[in-house]
C-alpha cells in the first residue's frame, strides 16, 4: 500500500476547515482506499492519529489507534466527527507528524503544556454509515481525538501552546517559521 505525503507545517492547506463528507462518498472505493492509505502512513511514521488535511485532503476524515501495535485492537475510522461534550481540563505533552521535518522519524516539535479537555465525548459515522458516539476521558483517546478534530477545523497544536516564546524557540529549533 503506498504511503500518502504528510503535509508540514506551513502548507496552507492545514489550516483550512475540512468539508462535511456525504454519505454516498462513504461506499466508494476510493474513500476506502484513503481510509488504508492513512492508516498505513500512521503507522509508517508512528502515529497514533492522522487527520485527511494532513495528507492533502480537506475532508471530515481521521483515523486513530491508540492501542497499535495492539493487533487486537481494532483502528478508529471517524468520519464528520463532532465534539458534542466536553468537561474539565488537563495539560500534557503532545506532537504532531505534520511537525517532523524531513525525516518523519525524528522527534520534531513537542510541547509539554498543551491544554486539552480531559472529558469529550464524539459523535462520528463509521464505514458502515451508521452514528456513533465514543467517550474518552484524561487518558491518550481523549487528547487524540481533539487533536486530530482540531486539524478538521484547520486548528494546530501550536495554536493550544500558551507560551509563545516557548513556541517561537521550538519551531525555530526545528527548522520551522511562523
Amino acid at each position: 500500500m503506498p504511503l500518502l505525503e504528510v503535509l508540514q507545517f506551513g502548507e496552507e492547506s492545514l489550516q483550512k476547515p475540512s468539508l462535511e463528507i456525504d454519505k454516498k462518498e462513504i461506499k466508494s472505493k476510493i474513500f476506502r482506499r484513503l481510509v488504508k492509505d492513512m492508516l498505513e502512513t500512521m503507522y509508517a511514521y508512528d502515529g497514533v492519529g492522522l487527520a485527511a488535511p494532513q495528507v492533502g485532503i480537506n475532508k471530515k476524515l481521521i483515523v486513530i489507534d491508540t492501542e497499535w501495535p495492539n493487533k487486537d485492537a481494532a483502528p478508529l475510522v471517524l468520519i464528520n466527527p463532532q465534539i458534542v461534550y466536553k468537561e474539565g481540563e488537563i495539560k500534557s505533552e503532545e506532537g504532531c507528524l505534520s511537525f517532523k521535518g524531513n525525516g518523519m522519524k525524528e522527534t520534531g516539535v513537542n510541547f509539554k503544556e498543551i491544554k486539552r479537555f480531559r472529558k469529550v465525548k464524539v459523535n462520528y459515522t463509521d464505514l458502515n454509515n451508521k452514528r456513533q458516539s465514543i467517550e474518552a476521558d484524561g487518558n491518550l483517546l481523549s487528547r487524540c481525538l481533539q487533536h486530530e478534530i482540531d486539524h478538521l477545523d484547520g486548528i494546530l497544536f501550536i495554536d493550544r501552546v500558551e507560551n509563545l516564546e516557548e513556541r517561537q524557540k521550538q519551531l525555530e529549533k526545528n527548522g520551522f517559521k511562523l
